[in-house]
């Protein structure tokens, strides 16, 4: 049982490590040029705009993830 736990906890990890990375890119700062700072707000509009989008379809692979087991 600790096994799929682990797993859980590397997969959790990995996904803290790679949205910290993005959130540091886009992080607004105080010497950032205007066009730049568009840049940033566009590109971070865009995440969230992936994320409500993937969030049905991993909502769906719980889903059906619980009917295969019971």
């Amino acid at each position: 049982m600790s096994e799929p736990k682990k797993i859980n906890e590397k997969i959790g990890d990995f996904t803290k490590q790679k949205y910290r990375t993005i959130s540091d890119y886009i992080e607004f700062r105080d010497d950032d040029p205007f066009w730049m700072l568009t840049y940033k707000l566009m590109l971070r509009f865009l995440i969230i705009i992936l994320l409500i989008l993937l969030s049905p379809i991993l909502i769906l692979g719980l889903f059906i993830a619980f009917i295969a087991v019971a």
